[in-house]
C-alpha cells in the first residue's frame, strides 16, 4: 500500500510518502511520514480518511500535504464473490483533504466535493493564504478494468480527465468548501512538468 509516487524535497533530499489501510485491510488509516536521504525517520503522523479510497498518489509543498480520494472504494461484497479490492461507487463524493507537513496530522482538513476520479498530481504549491493542487480530474472512473458497484458500463467520456486547480483557503480555521479550476482543454491522467523547469 505503499505510494506509487513518493516525493523528493528538491531542497533537502527528504522523501515524503504515505501508505493506505496500514492497520490492516480495509482500515481507514493513512500513514504518512519523511525520511532523510540517510534513511533517518524524520516524522510521521497516522490519519484517517473518510473513506478506503485507491489512493495512489498525494501533493507535498513545503508546509503542507494534501490527498484527493475519489470513491474508488474498497468492496467487501465484491472480494466475497472472487473479485478484486476497488469499485467505483458514484453514489460517494470525493474528498479533498491536506494537513500540516511534519505535524502529528492532528490538524487534518478533509472537505466533501463533486464525485470525480483521480490518480495522479501534476504539481502544487502554497502562498502562506491557498493551498494549490494541479491535477488532472475526471467526472467518473477513470480506468476501464475497474468495476462499478451499480453495475454500470465504464464510461470512456466521463473518465475525460482535464487538468485542473484545486485550491482551498488555509487561512481558514474550518473551510468547508475547495475551488476548481479547469486550466487546459487537454486531457490525459498522467502529467508531466518540464523537465527544464
Amino acid at each position: 500500500t505503499f505510494t506509487a509516487h513518493p516525493k523528493l524535497d528538491s531542497r533537502t533530499d527528504h522523501m515524503v510518502a504515505f501508505g493506505y489501510e496500514p492497520d490492516g485491510h480495509a482500515s481507514d488509516a493513512v500513514a504518512v511520514f519523511e525520511y532523510s536521504p540517510q534513511g533517518k525517520l524524520l516524522w510521521n503522523a497516522k490519519i484517517h480518511a473518510p473513506y478506503v479510497s485507491a489512493l495512489h498518489d498525494f501533493a507535498v509543498t513545503d508546509n503542507f500535504i494534501a490527498f484527493f480520494l475519489m470513491p474508488l472504494n474498497f468492496d467487501p461484497e465484491q472480494i466475497a464473490r472472487g473479485g478484486i479490492h476497488w469499485s467505483w461507487d458514484a453514489t460517494q463524493p470525493s474528498w479533498f483533504g491536506y494537513m500540516r507537513r511534519g505535524g502529528d496530522g492532528s490538524d487534518m482538513r478533509w472537505i466533501k466535493g463533486p464525485t470525480r476520479g483521480m490518480f495522479h498530481v501534476l504539481g502544487c504549491f502554497d502562498d502562506g493564504k491557498r493551498l494549490y493542487v494541479d491535477m488532472p480530474l475526471a467526472m467518473s472512473n477513470l480506468v476501464p478494468f475497474m468495476p462499478h458497484r451499480d453495475g454500470s458500463k465504464y464510461d470512456p467520456v466521463a473518465a475525460l480527465a482535464y487538468m485542473t486547480r484545486v485550491s482551498v483557503d488555509t487561512s481558514r480555521r474550518n473551510p468547508r468548501d475547495y475551488t476548481m479550476e479547469r486550466m487546459y482543454p487537454h486531457t490525459g491522467t498522467l502529467p508531466r512538468q518540464d523537465d527544464r523547469y
